[in-house]
């Protein structure tokens, strides 16, 4: 096995690891007055090439400081490449189908099929 394929092994495990410690958070507090499936979320239509949903903090403080206290802890940096110009951000994957991330005051979610 080449050092590049044992980097990316370690990388992977690294994210399972980290994944699971998430998914377990989320699952413990799902037992609290509010969940993701619970909100309304507003389709991003600015952005039909990159389709994904939206909450604003102001509307939704309690998800939003949940999400934002995950994503610091264990959220997992991935690069996002859109109409030419490349960002990374954190996301996190609860096992709900969706990827989350947070640009600004906006919890954004998008479809983990659906997802770039």
């Amino acid at each position: 096995m080449t050092g590049s394929a044992i980097a990316t092994l370690v990388a992977l495990d690294d994210f399972l690891l980290r994944t699971a410690g998430f998914r377990a958070k989320i699952e413990a507090e799902s037992r609290g007055p509010l969940m993701p499936h619970d909100v309304a979320w507003k389709p991003a239509n600015t952005y039909a090439d990159a389709p994904h949903e939206y909450i604003l903090a102001p509307a939704e403080p309690e998800l939003f400081q949940r999400f934002a206290a995950q994503l610091k802890e264990s959220g997992v940096k991935e690069q996002f490449t859109l109409r030419g110009k490349t960002a990374t951000y954190r996301y996190c994957y609860p096992g709900d189908g969706y990827k989350y991330w947070i640009i600004g005051r906006v919890l954004n979610r998008s479809k983990i099929q659906e997802a770039t």
